[in-house]
């Protein structure tokens, strides 16, 4: 009877470690876990920032390069919250890039008439609509 209880000891102790074990590794996934969201949220509060940036530019006094320089910033940005989300937010920050790709198309491009003012307006508000999704999807997680 002795003998027995030996095994059943012998077979605990690792059961014990694996018991530990998982406790010790969950609670290392919830840091990590809170880790990536605070880099997520990050990442989020800066390209609400970059966002806000491309809204006050003034064309008249900032010219294309001025454009050019706050929607370089703000692909970077996206670029970063897309990295930092993995991948939730992945089809909204990639739809508010392409809309500003497409408005910097349409405010470089040698094929649009020189009046472009109904072409820049459909893509600017292609990006408004694009970061509206982002903002909903973003905000319900970060606040």
């Amino acid at each position: 009877m002795v003998h027995g209880e030996a095994n059943r000891l012998l077979l605990l102790g690792p059961c014990a470690a694996l018991v530990f074990g998982a406790l010790t590794s969950c609670g290392n996934d919830d840091e990590e876990q809170a880790a990536v969201e605070a880099a997520y949220c990050d990442a989020w509060s800066e390209t609400r920032a970059a966002f806000e940036g491309f809204r006050e530019i003034d064309l008249l006094e900032g010219g294309l390069g001025g454009v050019r320089e706050q929607i370089t910033t703000l692909q970077a940005s996206l670029d970063a919250l897309r990295t930092s989300s993995e991948e939730l937010l992945a089809p909204e920050a990639a739809a508010v890039r392409t809309s500003l790709d497409d408005l910097v198309t349409t405010l470089t491009s040698t094929d649009l008439p020189i009046d472009r003012r109904e072409e820049v307006r459909a893509a600017s508000d292609a990006v408004g609509a694009a970061w509206d999704d982002l903002l909903a999807e973003a905000d319900a997680d970060c606040g």
